[in-house]
């Protein structure tokens, strides 16, 4: 009868829908015309399937067909729209979890200073990065991810502490300022306190620490340790200091590749002394001249590339 041909077309119609169901496709290209072009060919063969054409047409006979014909147009018109409501949903939703979050990224050769809304300041050293959701005020804590070496300077806020995760270990707070430095290709994450106290602990583990003003922990090789460190060593970046204590060559020249943003070429062998400097907000040129002389080589620059060729 027409009505179980009506609801047989719904059934199919819906089936169709549901097969295609729009969250399996959040995360790839979505062809809605192929689907309503299926969903389509799908009425259109039911019509055939399950209605004998007849030889020669009568009036009731043509009422029918406009019948089914505008019954099969207004359902793919239906398909069409929740097909549409649902990806623009789908993007929405997409669009939403994307705006949760905020990066701050540095690469070779720069450092950013970043303001949060709660008046805490983050001073970004090279090749770093660091992520927050923008409601992060909202929540129990002040929580921020970290990729390389920053300065915090934290605002005080007792009743919502202050936590930077980075490579496993979570640095708690309340308002005080201290260094982290955690970079992907170092074994250790280290991390020194200027004012306050700080709170360094595993994410998945039992061992923590507190540390004071003038106190750093070392955390690498599974185990932490704590000990004093030197303010100009560590802390010589935010004051766009080069600062090198018993550095080997090989240890100077990735540390001025990163902080100049150049590449080294080496020619020869080089000693590998260790190295003691201080060079604040010097040209690279001036720096390799100095060094120059301490590792008896020659240097040729071009552009980004530098080549350096023992004597």
């Amino acid at each position: 009868s027409d009505e179980k041909l009506k609801d047989s077309l719904i059934l199919r119609v819906l089936g169709r829908i549901e097969e295609h169901e729009i969250p399996k496709y959040s995360n790839s290209q979505f062809d809605k015309e192929s689907i309503l072009k299926e969903i389509k060919d799908e009425l259109l063969f039911s019509d055939i399937a399950t209605e004998e054409i007849p030889v020669a047409y009568t009036t009731k006979s043509k009422s029918l067909q406009f019948l089914r014909v505008a019954a099969s147009v207004c359902l793919i018109a239906m398909a069409s729209w929740l097909l549409y409501t649902n990806l623009n949903q789908t993007r929405n939703q997409d669009l939403v979890s994307i705006d949760k979050w905020k990066e701050y990224e540095t690469h070779r050769g720069q450092t950013r200073t970043v303001s949060l809304p709660d008046g805490s300041e983050i001073k970004l050293n090279v090749s770093s990065k660091i992520r927050f959701q923008n409601d992060f005020l909202n929540g129990a804590i002040r929580k921020i991810s970290l990729e390389g070496e920053a300065f915090f300077d934290v605002a005080k806020m007792p009743n919502k502490p202050f936590v930077v995760l980075a490579k496993g270990v979570e640095t708690s707070v309340l308002g005080t300022s201290f260094n982290i430095e955690a970079y992907d290709k170092d074994e250790y994450l280290r991390v020194a306190v200027v004012t306050g106290k700080v709170k360094v602990s595993e994410v998945e583990g039992k061992d923590q620490i507190y540390l004071e003003p003038d106190e750093m922990a070392t955390w690498g090789n599974n185990s932490i340790e704590k000990s004093t460190y030197d303010p100009g060593l560590v802390l010589g970046w935010t004051e766009r200091s080069l600062v090198f204590k018993k550095a080997s060559f090989e240890e100077v020249i990735e540390e001025l590749e990163n902080w100049y943003d150049v590449d080294f070429e080496i020619i020869g062998n080089i000693s590998s002394d260790e190295y003691d400097g201080v060079h604040h907000n010097e040209s690279l040129e001036t720096l390799l001249t100095g060094l120059s002389f301490a590792g008896n080589f020659k240097y040729k620059m071009e552009e980004k590339k530098i080549t350096i060729t023992a004597n």
